[in-house]
């Protein structure tokens, strides 16, 4: 049936207006044939309007079914009605009847109540919408829409129709003339009757059906829902791809990351920052439809985009079954929608060659001819970390060099963030992690070429130390913000210098040789006070005097034999007696990090980082 557009929008502003969500049907229901607890109905300015009698004959149009007694009189429930304080005192009890507006759920009813009730002689019976829509409006009756219908307007699966306002559907293109002459829009209780319409009409005036988009009021009685992106709108609702915004849904977050990946450790961090991105904003992380977040086999929940090393496939290929195969308590929901929308978007994000070295290995995510989006993903994940050489302890040892990154990526701070934020990420992603991440950030930070900087992170170290309220305890995520906010200020005040080493490599002095002008570089005198740089060293003679025999090697700080100075760590944790024990036993320091950014070069250049490290090292403690 066909309601006009004006009378639609009086009946939607009356439904925000009475609507009763607390009506909660008694289970089981009871008949009663008497009318006793019916309260009287409220004011209401609507049905005292003029203009009233007319939208009711065209609402009177429309059918809605109720369960009869032989008599004809509508069977009644009792409904339970709390009030807004939700106290057992504001609890009110009355009797209604049920009418549906869909006739397969009456008789559906029907079936119910004659195993119910003695009574004999019932049958449905046809109600004009419009006097059914006053007792519903003034809590006297219960209009119950048709489950499909309120899913194909937006409601969840599990949604109970019972409280749930009538949904209507229209396609606003097409429109059919009043009595007056005047073009209404129509509008229809079921989503098959609008298609019907456009189908109609496309034979009428031409065109295509598929251009004329049909669509539901929400089913909500509160008004439109706030949501950041379409997928996150009613997350746990199939989603309808016969509508342009169902088929615009599923173009957006099939679509390839914005960065194209290689499946190289190198582009991993962008690559699950970018995808996480994306799976937040599709709805594939949120409800009980999403699709990445999973139990491991001791039964804890891990993120699988930030811990897919936390859970093995064949557990998690498990719980995927709930949504893949036939039979699954979640199969054909919107659960299944995120899983295919999740492996299009996956296998679009990757280069061609890394596509095809997936397309080969199908056979390690796909099951019964389908993709487990879960387990592609952490299919790619392995494929990454193994191509890359990185093992857990490959990773501990890179991470210990930050002081080495520090000096590759010359100071840039965004740069050598990044490098952490790779390797870290995939150590955390394998289910690890390292105890003393934050000291290893501290100590790449402290080897900073800018003085100037190099001094602010030693206070903030030396705060962190010492437990200072504002810098201690602090995370790895805080001080990455913190240091980064601090660079880009230095930056931006052109305050972040590089500080003069006291003797260049002679590529550094071929390289000024060979400048634009090809003349010789002025040089500068050190204009610093020698006296200040004579009393530093007075003070910090204490550092390289050793312990005398049977003196305790630990106080305040530690003896390291390999630094031979008084310092922070403890020998046995010295990253130089590490490398040193490394040399002695032939460890190439270059094919260790064969797959990084830091190229060592040849074993002189090695050396001579290595000298530079110590004295780094040895200078900032």
């Amino acid at each position: 049936m066909v309601i006009s557009l004006f009378i639609t929008l009086t009946l939607v502003v009356s439904v925000q207006a009475f609507t009763s969500p607390n009506h909660q049907l008694v289970s089981p229901p009871r008949l009663t044939t008497t009318s006793s607890s019916v309260r009287a109905a409220p004011n209401n300015d609507l049905f005292q309007s003029p203009g009233w009698e007319s939208i009711r004959k065209e609402l009177d149009q429309v059918p809605v079914f109720a369960c009869a007694s032989a008599e004809g009189q509508p069977l009644k429930y009792r409904v339970d009605m709390k009030s807004k304080n939700d106290d057992a005192s504001g609890e009110t009890s009355f009797e209604v009847p049920l009418f549906y507006t869909h006739v397969e759920d009456a008789l559906k009813e029907l079936e119910e109540a004659k195993k119910n009730t003695p009574m004999t002689g019932m049958d449905i019976n046809p109600y004009p919408l419009g006097g059914i829509f006053e007792l519903w409006a003034t809590d006297r009756a219960v209009i119950v829409p048709n489950k499909q219908a309120i899913m194909q307007a937006g409601a969840p699966p599990n949604a109970n129709p019972m409280g749930q306002n009538v949904p209507l559907f229209a396609c606003m293109e097409i429109a059919q003339e009043a009595e007056n002459g005047k073009p209404v829009l129509p509008l229809f209780l079921e989503l098959e009757d609008a298609n019907e319409a456009v189908s109609q009409a496309v034979k009428m005036d031409g065109g295509k059906a598929e251009d004329f988009e049909v669509v539901g009021a929400p089913v909500a009685a509160s008004a439109s829902t706030f949501a950041l992106t379409p997928g996150k709108v009613g997350v746990e609702a199939i989603i309808d791809y016969s509508t342009k915004h169902g088929s615009s849904v599923y173009k957006e977050y099939k679509a390839a990351l914005p960065t194209v990946w290689d499946l190289k450790g190198k582009g991993l961090v962008v690559f699950i920052q970018e995808f996480l991105t994306r799976a937040q904003d599709a709805g594939w992380t949120q409800g009980t439809m999403q699709v990445t977040k999973f139990n491991n086999a001791d039964g804890t929940s891990i993120d699988l985009i930030n811990e897919y090393g936390k859970i093995d496939v064949e557990t998690l290929k498990t719980q995927c079954d709930v949504f893949l195969l036939p039979g699954g308590a979640n199969f054909q929901t919107r659960a299944t929608q995120n899983n295919k929308l999740m492996a299009e978007c996956l296998l679009s994000s990757v280069t061609a060659s890394a596509k095809q070295a997936l397309i080969a290995d199908r056979g390690q995510y796909t099951f019964d001819g389908t993709i487990y989006a879960p387990v592609l993903f952490k299919h790619m994940m392995k494929v990454a970390t193994l191509d890359n050489k990185a093992t857990s302890k490959w990773l501990r040892d890179q991470l210990k060099q930050m002081p080495a990154v520090m000096l590759e990526v010359k100071g840039n701070i965004d740069d050598f963030f990044n490098t952490f934020d790779k390797w870290h990420t995939q150590l955390i992603g394998r289910g690890e992690d390292l105890d003393d991440a934050l000291d290893c950030l501290w100590d790449g930070l402290k080897a900073a070429p800018c003085e100037k900087f190099s001094k602010w992170i030693q206070d903030k170290y030396d705060h962190h130390i010492e437990d200072n309220p504002t810098w201690g305890p602090i995370t790895v995520e805080e001080l990455t913000k913190r240091v980064k906010a601090k660079y880009n200020l230095m930056v931006t005040n052109k305050e972040y210098a590089f500080r003069s080493t006291k003797g260049n490599s002679k590529g550094d002095k071929s390289n000024k040789k060979g400048s634009d002008k090809g003349g010789k570089e002025k040089k500068t005198k050190n204009t610093k006070a020698k006296g200040d740089k004579q009393r530093q060293k007075q003070e910090e003679s204490w550092k390289k005097t050793p312990p005398k025999d049977g003196e305790p090697t630990t106080k305040t700080f530690n003896w390291c034999v390999h630094h031979m100075a008084w310092v922070w760590h403890k020998s046995e944790n010295c990253d130089l007696g590490k490398k040193r024990a490394a040399e002695q036993n032939h460890v190439s320091y270059a094919a260790a990090v064969n797959s990084s950014s830091i190229e060592t070069g040849a074993s002189s250049n090695f050396r001579a980082l290595m000298s530079t490290l110590a004295q780094a090292a040895l200078d900032e403690e």
